[in-house]
């Protein structure tokens, strides 16, 4: 599997990043470097995309095993470019820009997003009152609130209809990216 995975390396469009939680720590944030024969365009560094599932760091070629437990497949460096996007494997959109990986699919990033009023499918339910929240959506299931402050920019969660919805500077939008 390792082998086919070596061989799709270039078609596949994914990455991540070495994150904690839902931040990623200022020492694990991907580097960039400039080549001098072009001032316009940036090469960034330490970018993954998902290979097979592990436990640990050993059980990939590379040595890293993210979080969700996906082997980290390096992104050549040479491969990337000012507005290069990946999906990592956090199922958000990263952007390649002159400052390094930027979350989202343009390197002009809002500085703060916060979503409130979102819910994630928990448990069945018939009526709000089998429900923590008090909210039993369309689709028999509790609503369970997201916490605002666990939301930013580019922040994906599955709602109650069990669709993708993504944090905005508008808001929570459908889908993974925001317009």
């Amino acid at each position: 599997m390792k082998t086919i995975q070596h061989a799709f390396v270039g078609t596949l469009l994914c990455f991540t990043f070495i994150a904690s939680g839902c931040g990623v720590s200022s020492d694990a944030k991907p580097e960039l470097t400039t080549t001098q024969e072009s001032l316009d365009s940036c090469t960034c560094i330490n970018g993954f995309m998902p290979g097979d599932p592990c436990v640990t760091g050993t059980d990939c070629m590379s040595g890293y095993c993210a979080s969700n437990h996906v082997c980290g497949i390096p992104i050549d460096p040479a491969d990337t470019y000012c507005g290069f996007t990946a999906t990592g494997t956090d199922f958000n959109k990263y952007t390649c820009c002159p400052s390094g990986w930027v979350l989202g699919t343009s390197c002009e990033q809002p500085t703060t997003c916060m979503c409130t009023g979102g819910f994630t499918p928990g448990q069945p339910c018939a009526i709000g009152s089998d429900c923590a929240s008090g909210y039993c959506a369309p689709t028999h299931v509790c609503g369970v609130p997201v916490d605002p402050a666990d939301t930013h920019c580019g922040f994906t969660a599955t709602g109650t209809d069990f669709n993708a919805y993504t944090c905005c500077s508008s808001g929570w939008v459908p889908g993974t990216t925001c317009p």
